[in-house]
């Protein structure tokens, strides 16, 4: 599982990031320290290439 977050998303998002992570303990973990909640819609250039390589990695058929 690959699990995105953005150091500029308001708090409550960042808490249950925060929660997410110690549930999920074997995901693989990217933080973005200059975006926000929304950084795949409003950075896709950034996020787009890290989901895309972490799917050739784990589902290859």
């Amino acid at each position: 599982m690959l699990y995105l977050v953005g150091r500029q998303s308001p708090v409550s998002a960042r808490e249950v990031a925060r929660l997410l992570a110690g549930a999920l303990p074997q995901a693989q973990r990217v933080e973005f320290a200059e975006l926000g909640h929304m950084g795949p819609i409003t950075h896709p250039q950034r996020v787009n290439p890290l989901i895309a390589d972490f799917l050739q990695r784990h589902c290859a058929a």
